[in-house]
């Protein structure tokens, strides 16, 4: 997603991109690593949690990342 466009469709994908490879990937994984309970056990909750966050980590980004300020701040760091 490097250098396109902040629309809702972009940040919708970066999102679940996200929370599928980093939260219920590697985190569940890490869970697993770390504690040695069951998948069984710890994925429904953790599937619950992620499909309720995944709406709210879109909208929250969509307007964080339309704010003239934060919109000044990419484009100044942009390289």
């Amino acid at each position: 997603m490097w250098r396109k466009e902040r629309n809702w469709k972009n940040i919708l994908i970066a999102v679940v991109l996200v929370t599928f490879i980093v939260n219920l990937g590697f985190g569940s994984l890490w869970i697993k690593m770390m504690q040695g309970k069951a998948w069984a056990a710890f994925m429904p909750i953790r599937i619950a949690k992620n499909a309720v966050s995944l709406p709210l980590n879109t909208i929250i980004l969509v307007i964080i990342l339309k704010l003239p300020v934060i919109d000044r701040l990419i484009k100044k760091f942009q390289f």
